[in-house]
């Protein structure tokens, strides 16, 4: 085992995450890239919630005139379609397109293959272990945490009250394994 302290192994490790996330959203590829950190983070948001204008303001911290922006990006690039409410014409909702499907799946299927490809390297006994107190590491060792722990760490308080796209989890999940082929999941879900 190497000489240097834990503190230092943990955060050469966390480099190492941040660049492989950096790599699967392909932040690492700069102006070239189609979609900011920010516009990716929304993608994901809206895929899950429904999103109105002011929810991507409040929840990036930006303005209603950023905010705007970042939606019309998304907008044109075909990420995204606005829909005024059906109550209240005030109202706008963000919704994701084809194409924020297609995109979720693409950096999931990638995200999915590097982590196989890092627990391939665990005895079964350790990849238990690691997938434990990583998430007592990060602090959500319980599932009905992370949405708390999510909403702390975005520094919002009132996540619950917009409405969860109901079956998009799963929906993702079941699309990213098709991405990836079939014969490929079912020896990961054997082999965990």
């Amino acid at each position: 085992m190497s000489e240097l302290p834990p503190v230092v192994r943990i955060r050469r490790a966390l480099v190492y995450i941040h660049a492989a996330m950096n790599r699967a959203f392909e932040f690492d590829r700069g102006r070239k890239a189609d979609l900011s950190m920010p516009s990716a983070w929304m993608l994901y948001f809206i895929y899950f919630y429904f999103t109105k204008m002011g929810d991507i303001a409040r929840i990036n911290g930006i303005s209603r005139a950023t905010a705007t922006d970042l939606v019309d990006h998304l907008e044109r690039t075909g990420y995204v379609t606005r829909e005024r409410g059906t109550n209240d014409k005030r109202e706008i909702f963000i919704n994701p397109t084809a194409q924020t499907e297609a995109w979720l799946v693409g950096r999931e299927a990638k995200i999915f293959s590097w982590i196989h490809d890092g627990m391939a390297r665990l005895r079964p006994d350790e990849r238990e272990t690691f997938c434990n107190l990583l998430s007592r590491f990060c602090g959500y060792d319980r599932d009905e945490m992370f949405q708390v722990d999510m909403e702390h760490l975005m520094g919002i308080s009132d996540i619950t009250v917009m409405k969860e796209r109901e079956g998009n989890g799963k929906r993702l999940f079941e699309l990213v394994e098709a991405e990836m082929g079939q014969k490929e999941v079912k020896e990961v879900k054997e082999e965990w």
